[in-house]
């Protein structure tokens, strides 16, 4: 069985209220084994991103915009 590759975008500096290190210990603990794992904080590469090379994409984004609002 071939392993389900699941994309992880988020900023792995601390976050507004939920920093990202915790979780992603969880995440990796959670889909060790199962699933194949790749993680990204670049944001930009969303636009190009071939969703066919990815089975699930998770979120993570806390952070704030250039503008100084949260995005």
């Amino acid at each position: 069985m071939d392993k389900k590759n699941i994309l992880r975008i988020g900023d792995d500096n601390a976050g507004a209220w939920h920093p990202l290190g915790p979780v992603a210990k969880e995440l990796e603990k959670i889909l060790d084994g199962e699933f194949r794992l790749t993680v990204t904080n670049d944001y930009e590469n969303l636009s190009i991103l071939d969703t066919h090379q990815y089975d699930a994409c998770i979120s993570y984004a806390d952070r704030k915009s250039l503008t100084g609002g949260i995005q």
